[in-house]
């Protein structure tokens, strides 16, 4: 049941390319490493699973430092940044499809897990009604 899964929300920590951007990135960056460290001490979770993305490099970093086991999903075709970092030491890294690139050249084959992308079940039951369609005929 997906209402019994805790989860938190650590806050932003978007990079642009302005210098006044790159500051408040930086800024945001290291409070949501020290969010990510209080909540990760206090909590204790059995595993931290990042979906890749600037968001999840602070509590991915803490839960390494922390030696929290760590499960990965990518959901592209291309492992991005954050996942490509945290690969070696994850213990799983999930992925979407099986022909994913750039995965580390030395990571273990048992690692990987081909999961697929995550789909509620009424995506899968969804049937879309047909309309049907407008007669173009002249009628004289």
């Amino acid at each position: 049941n997906h209402e019994s899964i805790k989860y938190f929300i650590i806050g932003p920590a978007q990079s642009t390319s302005n210098l006044i951007g790159k500051i408040l990135s930086l800024y945001y960056t290291l409070m949501a490493l020290i969010r990510s460290f209080g909540l990760l001490y206090r909590t204790k979770p059995a595993l931290i699973i990042g979906f890749g993305g600037y968001v999840s490099y602070p509590p991915l970093l803490v839960a390494k430092f922390l030696r929290i086991p760590i499960m990965l999903h990518e959901q592209n075709c291309f492992l991005g940044k954050v996942n490509h970092y945290f690969a070696k030491t994850s213990t799983t890294l999930c992925l979407s499809f099986k022909d994913t690139g750039n995965i580390p050249k030395n990571l273990p084959k048992s690692k990987i897990i081909v999961t697929g992308n995550p789909v509620r079940q009424e995506i899968l039951e969804y049937k879309p009604k047909l309309q049907k369609k407008k007669s173009t005929k002249k009628t004289s």
